[in-house]
């Protein structure tokens, strides 16, 4: 996404910029990627990291952890 949308900007410049905003409640990050360098600063930055080639059924499951992530911090703060 970000090469098509970003040109030139990696996905870690992308999530360091997010986890920077004033924001109330951060969003839930995931990385897709088939770079397997720099590991550890992607999991640091990223919720969930999925390795190409993927699954549509990891994606889904991803996106299903991320919905209940954020129904868990709504949960919470009610």
């Amino acid at each position: 996404m970000t090469k098509t949308f970003f040109p030139g900007i990696k996905g870690s410049a992308v999530a360091l910029s997010i986890m920077d905003m004033p924001i109330i409640r951060r969003p839930f990050v995931v990385s897709m990627t088939g770079d397997s360098a720099s590991y550890d600063e992607r999991a640091r930055l990223f919720d969930v990291l999925l390795h190409k080639p993927f699954s549509m059924e990891a994606l889904m499951q991803v996106i299903s952890a991320a919905q209940d992530s954020v129904d868990a911090s709504v949960s919470l703060a009610a």
